[in-house]
């Protein structure tokens, strides 16, 4: 396994441990990097084999269809950005098919004299691979970062919100223990008056 991939699947891991609050999105990430790992499984084996070129369209509208549905099950507070990386994802997923397409009709696997004009095509795919996966990453990272700040955020304004209403119901009580002092110190007072009439 390429590894940068290897490192895509460990920030992958980190990411579920980390968007809790916000699955989906780590889903819809999970999805993608899973979809851009077989995407260079395909690649590495196309190199030897004509009939995979061949059906490699529809193998990347099946994964496109796979990240396309997690991420339209994002959180709506999500969608602008994950939309945004995804069209740049799809972009490049379907550039890829229509080089390694090329290369299919062309079939410069067969011909020798062209060999290394496809090994550099390959690998000029795997490197804009590596740079949408980490661009990716990157992305869902900062989402994710984020919403955990705005769901702290969120949490301090509660709690101070709690402390609030905490110290008034203390402040309340106080006075209403003051107010039974005083009806108490009262009604003693009219007792006294009545046992001294």
């Amino acid at each position: 396994m390429d590894s940068t991939l290897s490192a895509g699947v460990l920030a992958t891991d980190v990411l579920s441990a980390a968007t809790k609050p916000i699955p989906l999105v780590g889903n819809a990430l999970g999805h993608a990097i899973e979809a851009f790992g077989k995407l260079l499984q395909a690649i590495e084996k196309a190199k030897h084999n004509k009939q995979d070129l061949k059906d490699f369209g529809e193998f990347i509208k099946v994964e496109l269809d796979k990240i396309k549905r997690a991420v339209d099950e994002a959180p709506v507070a999500c969608r602008p950005e994950l939309d945004a990386r995804f069209a740049g994802v799809t972009n490049f997923l379907n550039q890829a098919t229509i080089d390694v397409g090329v290369l299919a009709n062309q079939n410069y696997i067969k011909r020798v004299a062209v060999a290394q004009k496809a090994k550099d095509k390959l690998a000029e795919l795997k490197d804009r691979f590596k740079q949408e996966v980490l661009s990716f990453l990157t992305m869902a990272m900062n989402q994710v970062l984020e919403n955990q700040r705005r769901e702290r955020e969120e949490q301090e304004r509660e709690r101070e919100r709690q402390n609030r209403e905490r110290e008034a119901q203390l402040i309340e009580r106080e006075q209403q223990e003051v107010a039974r002092e005083k009806e108490e110190l009262e009604r003693e007072k009219h007792h006294r008056e009545r046992e001294e009439q």
